[in-house]
């Protein structure tokens, strides 16, 4: 399934993050747990920053 979706990746020439999930067997799914939450917490910073900065 890897190599597949390595082909897949490399045809539309994707280049940001991706992430291969086995619904069935709920494996993969952490990785993007983690991403998903990092983001979440990066987009908090910064509108924490941007209401520090006005005032």
């Amino acid at each position: 399934a890897r190599a597949a979706a390595e082909a897949v990746v490399a045809e539309l020439g994707w280049t940001g993050p991706w992430y291969l999930v086995s619904a069935l067997g709920r494996e993969g799914t952490f990785p993007i747990m983690k991403d998903v939450m990092a983001f979440f917490d990066r987009q908090r910073e910064a509108e924490l920053e941007a209401r520090d900065a006005a005032g």
